[in-house]
């Protein structure tokens, strides 16, 4: 059996608060719509701070950052409801 070793480097740029809500919302499994309606932001916005994030942690995609995220604790979904950061709601 081969195994096979995955070396991840910290990020060097800090997520911002809306980051961090949004990756944690998609690691909930909510689509970038239903993000939109619970944060009161357009669809549009939505993706421009998952591109952003996505930057900052070096990843190639949204679940590839949440990955990355998840690994390094800055993001920590858990099982009871998630309540974003200065919600509106």
């Amino acid at each position: 059996m081969t195994h096979v070793k995955l070396i991840l480097k910290r990020p060097t740029k800090k997520l911002a608060p809306r980051e961090s809500d949004i990756l944690t919302l998609l690691a909930y499994g909510n689509t970038r719509d239903a993000i939109s309606n619970i944060l009161s932001l357009s669809e549009e916005t939505v993706k421009d701070y998952i591109a952003r994030a996505c930057r900052k942690l070096g990843a190639v995609n949204k679940t590839n950052a949440i990955a990355i995220a998840i690994a390094f604790g800055l993001i920590t979904p858990r099982k009871e409801r998630y309540r974003p950061t200065n919600s509106n709601k």
